[in-house]
């Protein structure tokens, strides 16, 4: 199982890397990836903006933390619960 938890995060390492946009989080300059939908539910459109870090970065991410995203500002306003073992951890953003 170690086995196959180091090749999720070595694949996890090299999406980021090569897919991944430069964002900042209180001022700290970090890669992800960036989901950004708009979707129609019951209360009409909504915008959900994804990032996606490697878990090494978890430490850094805490809700309510200010973040810079494609020059424009938002605030974490969800993060995964910490017994999580997706390699990804991907928190959701609101505006700022």
């Amino acid at each position: 199982m170690d086995e196959i938890d180091r090749l999720l995060n070595d694949a996890c390492s090299d999406v980021i890397e090569h897919l991944g946009n430069t964002v900042f989080v209180d001022g700290v300059k970090l890669k992800c990836t960036i989901e950004d939908e708009q979707f129609e539910d019951e209360s009409g459109y909504r915008r959900e903006v994804l990032l996606s870090f490697n878990k090494n970065d978890a430490p850094l991410l805490k809700k309510g933390a200010s973040v810079v995203c494609r020059g424009q500002n938002f605030v974490i306003g969800r993060i995964p619960r910490e017994d999580f073992d997706d390699p990804f951890y991907t928190v959701e953003l609101k505006r700022a």
